[in-house]
């Protein structure tokens, strides 16, 4: 079977608007063939799968990830940021868009796309490959490798960054925003939504960046822990669930600007520093300090306590 490269982006367009320049733009998913023997993409073999029409160049989402039923998954923002004083956008409430969404699609032997029969508005055209609403900017989000759960980390607005925590068989959930935000409700009732299991506010970071749930052997200790992060503060967290109440542990203080995780083959965590583009992998050491000094070729080691 063909093997494929996708990519997500955005693609802007300028426009005159007085006092400012606005910008608008695309969202799009395309598919390169990967070369079998090399596997590198062929640039020649571009193919469009998917494009949504984007108000501003902000709130993107920006993740893909293929489920553990092997549909493809990917997240897409609200639209834009907006001054608290004028109002959030309601896209991501709005049943006829696919803005402020997680998204599931089939993927076929060619690369194109296709709806699957169950996903929970199959029914409605204009939305019938959303699995999940209600997200701001749901910039990262992952599966347990072992469970299948879903951890969708959602950056806030104004005062909580979240993460929304679901089986892998809930469909359909709304996770409130904008008429909600972290654990705060802005309307009479959110009994509706599904709350974020995880939340934090802006005196800890600004915008929370998802991560994954543990599962490799470097550091036993964090066997079914959810590793995240900020964006801001650079903070490494550890989270479980203990008796139906999660508890979150600090792993490390650093001065990266933690931008993506990644997850390897064997279960091991890396951590992307957005500032010097580096890449980082978590590995038991004997001190909570950050040691940048060690390096194995080109990849440089995270080590903390456990």
């Amino acid at each position: 079977m063909p093997r494929f490269l996708l990519f997500f982006g955005l693609l802007l367009t300028l426009g005159a608007c007085t006092p400012q320049v606005s910008k608008s733009g695309v969202l799009k998913t395309d598919a390169f063939r990967l070369e079998p023997q090399t596997l590198k993409a062929d640039p020649s073999s571009l193919k469009s799968l998917l494009r949504i029409a984007q108000p501003g160049p902000t709130h993107n989402g920006g993740q893909l990830q293929f489920g553990p039923d092997a549909y493809l998954y990917l997240s897409t923002g609200d639209g834009e940021y907006r001054p608290s004083w004028l109002g959030a956008l309601p896209y991501a409430q709005e049943t006829d868009k696919l803005l402020g969404k997680l998204l599931r699609f089939g993927v076929g032997a060619t690369g194109a796309l296709s709806v699957p029969k169950d996903n929970p508005f199959v029914t409605d055209k204009r939305v019938s490959a959303v699995w999940a609403l209600g997200l701001r900017n749901p910039w990262r989000f992952s599966f347990d490798r072992e469970t299948g759960d879903l951890y969708v980390a959602d950056v806030g607005e104004t005062q909580f960054e979240e993460v929304n925590v679901a089986p892998f068989s809930s469909s359909g959930l709304n996770y409130g925003w904008p008429r909600a935000e972290g654990p705060e409700c802005r309307q009479k009732s959110c009994a509706a939504f599904s709350m974020p299991a995880l939340s934090y506010t802006h005196d800890v970071g600004c915008s929370v960046t998802g991560g994954y749930v543990y599962r490799g052997e470097a550091l036993p200790q964090l066997a079914g822990h959810y590793l995240y992060g900020d964006f801001c503060s650079g903070t490494i967290w550890s989270a479980t669930q203990q008796n139906g109440t999660w508890q979150t542990r600090t792993l490390l203080e650093t001065p990266l600007m933690v931008s993506s995780f990644a997850q390897d083959g064997a279960g091991e965590v890396y951590v992307l520093d957005y500032a010097a583009g580096t890449v980082y992998r978590l590995a038991a050491g004997s001190s909570l300090a950050v040691r940048f000094i060690r390096h194995y070729k080109t990849l440089t080691h995270l080590y903390l306590s456990i």
